[in-house]
Formats: structure tokens, C-alpha cells, sequence
């Protein structure tokens, strides 16, 4: 049912309507809301509307009306300096004409309305404010805004919202390990926090003295300069992400040389297959259970979490110690038997570092991190938790770390110059034992493979090492067709990121393909997954690395195999190795059965000895595959 307008909307209607629209037009902000004069005459009707309403109604129903009123206007984007320059001006329109009201009943009116629309307006700042953050995922950020959502809500007068949540975190050492090294962004931050914190405290002293036009305009510096502080937050967050490796070990340096009893602790999860959700729920598991602990800082990189805490109290942290591996113990056998099937032993693999009397460097430090991490991997024990103490071997260490880094040194000097060496191992037929192909390899020195490998990609020279490898096959052509018409050649796969290195392929094929020849690429499937556009471009013959390794999707490997031209399977030779273990055994006969029904063939890599070669042997009769055999029992690796 319509709504019969009253005798005092229409006097208040006709009072302020010329001279309020002409008020609007005049005003270049206002006017770009009003698309017609029809526009402005039912706006125009909805001020007096509502006016007349809030002049007649009892106080009880006053703060209703003026709600609906405040609300209006915010949902027109009307912004609020503007809103309460208008009803100032409604009000002495009001004041000054001729109406029958009392003049005490029009101010507790407009003082309602400027009042409730300050409230209602600043709940709607903070409303698109958390809606902004929550779609950037700026948890922390979220948290703070929402704070000052309670204390509009609940007019709760706390002296400051700002120390909530965000002094804490600064001072934690969280905040000083991730900025380590990073004096300029911190300064940024700190010049950010201050301005939050000095319009925090404002908006909360014009909040409760009811200034709500000064309150709203310092709330929206104060939002302004929270985005400000949490984008470079966000900023010191992107760069951890990036080199947190390199920033903790450059923190855990300056903590060793000064010898404060602190301690760098690995935990090392064994899981027989990696699985990310067992990863991320060990890691936010362990940092519940330790947030009991004052100063200490854990953290996930890749496979491995680290752990660190200090204390200048030699005696606290020893008490520390012991509570800490109580704690680490007691989620151990949580997860035993949460994940009994995928846990080999032991679990937590934890080692502790408290000091170096020697000067050293960052590279230093992180290979003595590397070499504690390589001792307690070859660690085998029943007991779900190893713990080993290296400060009492520190000094070996560091001799040990660096030699290695000298070796390393080398490495990547002849890396640099290209003075490696192109060998080729043979790929034989598994019954005739003729050659069938070779697989490319590169060899630096008597310097074992996997250790110029690990320099390299910790190096980052993995395009480098790529691009001098293609390049020196591209030249090796005819040495290598000499020895066979196909081979196999393994690539670093952030290589496939390279448009210089995909042409280099694209040169080495076409000439493969000129000289009738077959280059196969040696890929794991989850490479192939993420690089299908770049191989499509290539076209190239691709061999499925590792299989059975544990990443193994048979249900991708299908897909994987009708979109490329991909028809092998290269089975990890450490199962191969294993095969007299009946469980290695059942692995090598799954994949085998599987390479038949989707007619693919197989290499079986390190098969080592007879009774490797036999055992697959039957195998292939069993399932009568094209099947080829790769390892020291045919050949060794010999120069090209």
C-alpha cells in the first residue's frame, strides 16, 4: 500500500527543495551522483521524507528512522564530510522557516542523524575494509581492522586497538628473523606503524567524545596507512618466501658467533612418499605445541622443518632442551598412529648447535647446516625421535664444510668454462644384449655425479649447466652416431622456463632428425605435467625419468602419454637395485604389466649384476614387452 505523504512532509518539502537542490547542483562532488532533475526531486522528497518522519516520532523511534536515513545516503557512495556539510545546512533551512516546530525537538533531531550516519559510516568503512582484506588473504591485517569493528560495535573505550595484535608480532622473533638483513624495508615499516598507531589512537579520543566527522576523516588515514604497513609486511613476506634459506642462515650466523646458547634444530620428517597435507599439518601441529615457548621461531622449507630458540640463561635452555623433545616426542606418536602407513624411522630427525668459537662466513654456515642435515639423513633407528647434539663436533664440522665448499668452488669454475666431458652409458636390448641407445652424461673430474649436481642447483646454474650440455652434444653429433642412432639426454627442469635453451633443443633435434637419429628427453612426468605447452612447441621424444619413485600417477602418466609422444618408462634404478626384496619386486612387475597394456617401453636403470638381469629377464618373457637394460653388469659410463 502507497504511502500517503503528510502536511509537514509536503511544508518541509517545499521549504527545502529549491533551495537544497540548488545546494546539490552547485556542488561539483554532490552533483555527479544526479543523473536528471527528476532524480533530484525524489531525492529531494526522500530528505523531506524522512525528515518529517524524525520530527514526529517519539524519542524511542528516533535512532530507527535515523539509522534508514544514514543508511541511504551510504549506500548512494554519498561520502560523509558531505552528508554532515548537508544536514547542517537542512538544519538551518529548517530553523529558519516558518514551520510550528519546537527548536529544541529540530537540533536533537539533525545532532541524531549527524551522530548515528558518523556511526553508521565508519561501520561501513571498516565493512569494505575487511571485505578488501579478506579477498587479498591479509590475515593479519584482518585481524587489526576487526578489532576496531568490536569496539564500534561494543563502544568499548580501550585506551589503544592497536596494541592488539600488532606490537606483539613485532617484537616476536619471527618479525626479527624475517627482516634480518633488511634495515630498509623494516624502516619503512616502522615509519608505516607509527602513523597507524598515532591515527588509531586519535580516532579513538574523537570516537568517544562523539566528534564523528573529525573521527571518520582520521579513520580513513588510518586505514590508508594500515594498508600501507601491511603491503610491506606483505613485501617482507614475498622475500622470506624467496631466500628464507639464505636469510636464516645469514641470522643463524651473527646468533652463532655470539655465542648465546642458541640452538638451530632440523626436524626431519621420513615419509616414504612426500605428501604436502602430512607437511603442512606436522608444521602447524608443531608451532600450536610450541607456542609456549618465548623466542622461538619455526619455519617450513620444502621437505625439512627448522626450528630455532635462545636464551642467554645456559640453564633455561637446557630446561628448555628438555621440554622441547618431550614436546617433539609427544607429537611423534600422534602421528605414528595417524600415519602408520606412510612413517618410516625415525620420524623427527633433530640436530642441535649451540655455538662456534670461530670466525666464519654465511656460506660457511649454511654448508655446516647441509652437512648436520646429510649425517642425520643417513641416521637409521626404531626410535620415532633421533636427536644428536653436534656442538661438541663443531670444529670438525667446519673443516669438513670448508673443504666441501673449496671442492664446490672448482666445480662451478669449470661449469663456467665448460671444461666437463660428454660420456655415454649403454641402453641394451634386455635379450639380445645388442645396443639400442645411449644415455648422455656429464662428468666433471673424478668429482662424484650427485655432488656437482646438488652444486649446481644450489648455485643456480642450472640453465648454464643445460645450454653448455646441449651445445656440446650439438657439436658431438657425429662421435655419438658412431655409437648408436638414439639417445637419451636428462635436462634441469626450470631449464624448460629458457627461450634460449628451448631453441637450443630445437637445433639439436632438427639435426637429429637430419642425421637420422632419435634425441629422447629424459623427464619426470610432474615436469611434463607443468611444461606440456613448451614440449608441444618442441616436439621432442620424451622418456619418463624415475618411475615407480613414489610421485608416480598412473592415471596422469595415461593422460600424459596420448597428449605427448611419450611411449617410455625409465623404472628408478633404486628399485631396480632392490628387486630381490619381494615388495621391489611386486613395483618392477606393476609397472611392467602396466607398460604392456598401454604398449610402452621400458628401461631398467643400475642393473648391476647377473642376478639383477635374470630376474628382469623373466619378468619381460612374463609380460612380453619391449623392455631395454641400463647399468655396470653391460657397461660402464666411457668418454664420447
Amino acid at each position: 500500500m502507497k504511502k500517503t505523504k503528510s502536511k509537514l512532509e509536503y511544508e518541509i518539502y517545499n521549504i527545502i527543495c529549491p533551495e537544497f537542490c540548488n545546494y546539490i547542483l552547485e556542488d561539483k562532488y554532490l552533483s555527479i551522483f544526479i543523473n536528471s532533475f527528476e532524480q533530484l526531486k525524489k531525492l529531494a522528497q526522500k530528505q523531506a521524507s524522512f525528515l518529517a518522519d524524525l520530527l514526529k516520532v517519539n524519542d524511542d523511534n528516533m535512532n530507527k528512522k535515523a539509522y534508514e536515513f544514514a543508511n541511504f545516503h551510504a549506500e548512494m557512495k554519498i561520502e560523509f564530510l558531505f552528508l554532515y556539510e548537508a544536514l547542517n545546512y537542512l538544519e538551518e533551512l529548517i530553523k529558519n522557516s516558518a514551520l510550528d516546530i519546537d527548536y529544541l525537538k529540530i537540533k536533537k533531531v539533525f545532532s541524531v542523524l549527524k551522530d548515528i550516519s558518523g556511526k553508521v559510516y565508519i561501520k561501513k568503512m571498516i565493512e569494505e575494509s575487511l571485505e578488501s582484506i579478506i579477498k587479498e588473504e591479509n590475515i593479519e591485517n584482518y585481524t587489526f581492522i576487526k578489532n576496531f569493528k568490536i569496539y564500534i560495535n561494543e563502544e568499548k573505550f580501550l585506551d589503544s586497538i592497536y596494541n592488539f595484535d600488532i606490537s606483539e608480532y613485532i617484537g616476536a622473533l619471527e618479525f626479527k628473523i624475517k627482516t634480518f638483513g633488511r634495515d630498509g624495508l623494516k624502516i619503512k615499516f616502522e615509519i608505516a606503524r607509527n602513523n597507524v598507531q598515532k591515527y588509531s589512537d586519535l580516532f579513538i579520543s574523537f570516537f568517544k567524545k562523539r566528534n564523528y566527522k573529525e573521527a571518520v576523516v582520521i579513520l580513513d588515514e588510518m586505514i590508508k596507512s594500515s594498508y600501507i604497513m601491511f603491503s610491506i609486511l606483505k613485501d617482507i613476506e614475498l622475500v622470506w618466501e624467496k631466500e628464507k634459506e639464505k636469510i636464516f642462515a645469514s641470522f643463524l650466523l651473527q646468533s652463532l658467533k655470539n655465542q648465546k646458547g642458541c640452538v638451530g634444530i632440523i626436524i626431519e620428517p621420513s615419509v616414504n612418499i612426500r605428501i604436502e597435507n602430512f607437511m603442512n599439518g606436522l608444521y602447524f601441529d608443531l608451532k600450536e605445541k610450541l607456542k609456549k615457548f618465548n623466542n622461538i621461531f619455526i619455519f617450513l622449507n620444502n621437505d625439512q622443518i627448522y626450528i630455532y630458540f635462545s636464551t642467554n640463561n645456559k640453564l633455561e635452555f637446557k630446561t628448555l632442551l628438555v621440554t622441547f623433545k618431550k614436546t617433539v616426542k609427544d607429537i611423534a606418536n600422534i602421528y605414528k598412529s595417524r600415519y602408520r602407513s606412510i612413517l618410516t624411522y625415525p620420524m623427527f630427525r633433530i640436530g642441535l648447535l649451540e655455538g662456534f668459537k670461530f670466525d666464519i662466513d654465511k656460506r660457511t654456515v649454511i654448508k655446516v647446516w647441509d652437512l648436520m642435515k646429510e649425517e642425520l639423513e643417513e641416521i637409521s633407528s626404531l626410535e620415532a625421535v633421533y636427536f644428536k647434539d653436534f656442538t661438541d663436533n663443531a670444529e670438525e664440522l667446519l673443516k669438513k664444510a670448508k673443504y666441501s665448499l673449496s671442492i664446490e668452488e672448482k666445480m662451478i669454475e669449470v661449469i663456467k668454462k665448460n671444461n666437463f666431458t660428454l660420456y655415454a652409458q649403454d641402453i641394451v636390448d634386455i635379450n639380445t644384449k645388442g645396443i639400442k641407445a645411449i644415455e648422455i652424461l656429464t662428468r666433471l673430474g673424478n668429482i662424484p655425479a650427485t655432488e656437482y649436481i646438488e652444486a649446481v642447483k644450489k648455485n643456480n646454474l642450472t640453465l648454464e649447466m643445460d645450454l653448455s650440455v646441449f651445445n656440446k652434444v650439438l657439436v658431438s653429433m657425429e662421435l655419438i652416431k658412431k655409437k648408436t642412432d638414439r639417445f637419451f639426454i636428462n635436462i634441469f627442469p626450470t631449464s624448460l622456463n629458457s627461450q634460449e635453451f628451448v631453441e637450443l633443443v630445437k637445433e639439436v633435434e632438427k639435426k637429429a632428425k637430419e642425421m637420422h637419429m632419435d634425441m629422447i628427453m629424459e623427464l619426470t612426468e610432474y615436469t611434463v605435467l607443468k611444461n606440456l605447452d613448451v614440449l608441444n612447441e618442441l616436439d621432442v621424444k620424451i622418456a619418463f625419468d624415475d618411475f615407480g619413485s613414489g610421485y608416480t600417477n598412473y592415471e596422469r602418466i595415461g593422460k600424459l602419454i596420448h597428449n605427448k609422444n611419450a611411449k617410455i618408462l625409465k623404472i628408478d634404478g633404486e628399485i631396480v637395485r632392490n628387486i630381490n626384496e619381494p615388495e621391489y619386486m611386486s613395483i618392477i612387475k606393476s609397472i611392467s604389466y602396466y607398460a604392456k597394456e598401454e604398449d610402452l617401453e621400458v628401461v631398467y636403470e643400475f642393473v648391476e649384476n647377473k642376478i639383477i638381469y635374470d630376474k628382469l629377464k623373466n619378468i619381460v618373457k612374463e609380460f612380453n614387452i619391449k623392455a631395454y637394460a641400463q647399468g655396470f653388469y653391460f657397461s660402464i659410463p666411457v668418454k664420447i
